[in-house]
């Protein structure tokens, strides 16, 4: 299963806020473990580029300045370099293995998801397709289909 970066938080947050239960719930958080793992991982990666293009003062702190809504903001010496690093980090793919290890997780998810039977609108039934797009394109999907 293949995912790009940039979409986790999207698919993670809608994964949760599937109502589940007993092993479909199981199945879910354990999708959800990988990929919380995962956006931890992007976090601190995020963290390192901030560390690397932000400006410093005198005693080598960041330096910030307040944005709107009167939340601080980081003053980079190379927004563009930094935008271009970050983009770089967010189109790297995440790649859930399809072997038997995470078979039956990888199937009982795509179950819901393809199968999902609640009203969706606007974004978030853009995103659903996007959804069903990559679980129809798993292997275990692909061979149960033919059969």
């Amino acid at each position: 299963m293949k995912f790009y970066n940039y979409e986790l938080k999207n698919f993670y947050d809608f994964l949760l806020s599937i109502e589940l239960r007993g092993k479909q719930s199981r199945m879910r958080t354990k999708l959800c473990k990988l990929i919380g793992e995962r956006l931890h991982e992007i976090t601190d990666e995020r963290d390192k580029l901030i560390a690397e293009f932000v400006e410093r003062d005198e005693n080598n702190n960041p330096l910030t300045k307040e944005a709107e809504g009167g939340k601080l903001k980081y003053i980079l010496r190379d927004t563009e370099a930094f935008a271009k690093e970050y983009d770089l980090l967010m189109q790297e793919e995440f790649i859930i293995e399809e072997n038997e290890v995470n078979k039956d997780m990888l199937m009982t998810v795509a179950d819901v998801v393809l199968n999902l039977d609640i009203p969706l609108k606007g974004q978030e039934a853009i995103l659903h397709e996007r959804y069903c797009e990559v679980l129809e394109s798993l292997n275990y999907y692909q061979i149960n289909k033919r059969v």
